[in-house]
């Protein structure tokens, strides 16, 4: 995308307006008030000078500054953090492989039988409360098997939803990607990453 084309779409953004973009490329400053990040990052876009061509991004609560608008993209939905994780079920307890995509535009984190199908059930973040790893003993009648894995809960109005992945670096980058959204941060890189396309041994 060009960056002229990146101006112009800066131009219109409306006035108050705040919205998530995303990195096209590193951005590194040493002056003052200048926001810092790498390439694929996503951050909320909260004021503009459009006389001089700068945004202002934010990464978390304490990190933010301005940055050239070309040096970014808004956000769209294709930009998911996306990935196969074992979900226990509300009635049954039983634990079912589903495919999930957390979209940090929508707020919105849905699970599906395989990529690219409808989706099951679609979970609104907006007043998701907690994303958190737990225990097997932190699962009402939890099941011993499960007492080495990497489980952690995700925590809405409408239920717990109590859920396994394959491996402690899966755990910390589902957990990093969904507190940056529901806090409001989206503080990490890794909230955009290439599909998982294989399903994992462990769910089989």
């Amino acid at each position: 995308m060009s960056s002229v084309f990146l101006m112009m779409e800066a131009a219109g953004r409306k006035q108050g307006e705040v919205y998530l973009a995303v990195a096209l490329q590193d951005h590194y400053s040493r002056q003052k008030g200048f926001l810092e990040f790498k390439k694929g990052q996503v951050l909320a876009v909260v004021d503009e000078k459009q006389d001089e061509g700068l945004l202002k991004g934010q990464t978390s609560l304490t990190q933010f500054g301005w940055f050239p608008n070309f040096f970014v993209r808004r956000a769209e939905d294709e930009d998911l953090f996306v990935g196969w994780i074992k979900k226990r079920g509300a009635i049954r307890k039983s634990w079912k492989v589903r495919w999930f995509q957390l979209n940090p535009s929508k707020k919105t984190l849905s699970y599906h039988e395989a990529p690219g199908t409808s989706a099951l059930h679609v979970i609104d973040l907006h007043l998701a409360t907690e994303a958190t790893q737990i225990g097997v003993e932190d699962i009402p009648s939890g099941e011993k098997e499960y007492k080495s894995k990497p489980l952690f809960k995700l925590v809405t109005p409408e239920r717990v939803w109590y859920m396994c992945a394959d491996s402690e670096e899966q755990r910390l980058e589902w957990l990093e990607a969904l507190q940056a959204v529901i806090q409001g941060m989206y503080s990490s890189s890794s909230v955009l990453r290439p599909a998982r396309q294989t399903r994992p041994d462990m769910m089989g």
